[in-house]
């Protein structure tokens, strides 16, 4: 009765002829049909490369990246599934791309990204790499000086005379409001709830809640007070004329370091383990490195000048001072910071950064802001007109905020 039924659908399919293993063998045909192609197997006639959204041209900025896409199809035109592409550019110096498709801008220009499969089958796309140029200016109301973030980054404090400070909208690049101080700002730097900004003339620190925006009170810190930085809940100040680190513990005044001199300018590492201080010693000057969390003085490394700045990167494990027109590069070690290298960067430079973010970034303003990478201490870029003074980068390592005084601006560039 089964073999009776399937041969009246088979009739009715117009397969009366076929017996049994003649379906069969007919079914196994039609089933190894549907297996899978082998990509390898399968002759390709044509390679289809893109970039971005789905283009065959795409710009990016000098240091972003773009990821290529190859496919190859058959002469009937179906994807052969090929995934092994062997992936070139015509100019390195604009552009390279490494064995996954992943584009690096290194130049302005144009470059040729090309997809080669196994048997020499290719297809390529166009990029086009921009120079960094100032992406949002923001009015800082006059003379633009010392910049902090706060540790959400979500907000910037510019430090502004005669006695103020602009709150700016790191987010969304718009000003906020200010806040009046009743003193001329040198320094900021804000912890996870107050901005605290330097008064040398008077010898005190002013506590700002950064939640309501305003003055909470004024700290007398000891004589001088310039550089700041800030980690946590703790914010370090340099005292210059008593010699030492003041520590500020959630507003309140704690303990002094002493540094075997006069203290100017701080930088700290991100996770608060590893603080700097540029200390002049009357016949010289010299780095001097902190272990906050003990707290006290680990060693000094001789400078061959003032530095203008300091800045440090994500860890702490490299210190960069800029003196003059140079860059001094400072690397831990085994016996303790050791100079590692100098940058020269561009004339009338005022402020340094280095980046927290993922990226080894270090911005240096001057009538060119020069960005290099702080770790083979690779110029990467040139960007003119950026401004001259003080220079922070957002906590995320994305945009760089430079104040520019003789505009009474602040320049945003893309990282």
């Amino acid at each position: 009765m089964h073999h009776e039924f399937n041969r009246s659908r088979l009739a009715a399919r117009g397969l009366r002829s076929l017996t049994m293993p003649a379906v069969t063998l007919l079914l196994l045909s039609s089933l190894a049909c549907l297996e899978p192609l082998d990509p390898g197997s399968t002759p390709v006639a044509t390679v289809i490369v893109r970039i971005g959204s789905n283009q065959s041209i795409d710009t990016i900025q000098v240091r972003h990246t773009a990821r290529v896409r190859a496919s190859a199809y058959a002469r009937d035109g179906f994807d052969t599934g090929l995934t092994t592409f062997t992936y070139s550019t015509s100019d390195a110096s604009v552009a390279t791309v490494d064995a996954n498709g992943t584009v690096q801008g290194i130049g302005t220009g144009t470059a040729i990204i090309t997809a080669t499969a196994p048997k020499g089958q290719s297809g390529s796309v166009t990029v086009v790499v921009q120079p960094t140029v100032i992406a949002y200016t923001l009015e800082a109301a006059q003379a633009p000086g010392a910049i902090a973030f706060s540790t959400d980054y979500t907000r910037a404090f510019v430090a502004v005379q005669p006695d103020s400070i602009v709150v700016l909208d790191a987010i969304g690049f718009f000003r906020i409001g200010s806040v009046a101080l009743g003193y001329a700002p040198h320094s900021l730097a804000a912890t996870s709830s107050r901005l605290y900004a330097t008064h040398p003339e008077i010898d005190s620190v002013s506590v700002i809640n950064t939640a309501t925006g305003t003055k909470s009170a004024t700290i007398f810190v000891g004589a001088g007070p310039t550089g700041a930085a800030a980690s946590g809940d703790r914010a370090y100040i340099a005292a210059r004329f008593d010699r030492k680190v003041v520590i500020i513990d959630r507003g309140v005044l704690t303990l002094g370091i002493p540094v075997n001199g006069e203290p100017h300018d701080l930088a700290i590492s991100l996770d608060g383990k590893r603080l700097f201080a540029s200390v002049d010693r009357a016949s010289s000057w010299a780095l001097v490195v902190i272990d906050p969390t003990f707290p006290d003085t680990l060693g000094s490394v001789p400078l061959r000048a003032k530095p203008m700045a300091l800045a440090t990167n994500r860890d702490g494990s490299r210190v960069y001072a800029l003196i003059g027109s140079q860059v001094h590069v400072f690397a831990s070690g085994p016996t303790g910071y050791v100079a590692a290298g100098t940058v020269t960067v561009g004339a009338n430079a005022g402020g340094i950064a280095a980046s927290t973010g993922s990226n080894p970034y270090v911005v240096v303003s001057g009538d060119e802001t020069v960005i290099f990478n702080g770790e083979t201490l690779e110029v990467l870029e040139r960007v003119p007109n950026a401004g001259r003074g003080f220079v922070r980068v957002r906590p995320d390592g994305l945009f760089a905020f430079i104040s520019s005084p003789q505009a009474n601006v602040v320049h945003v560039v893309v990282l």
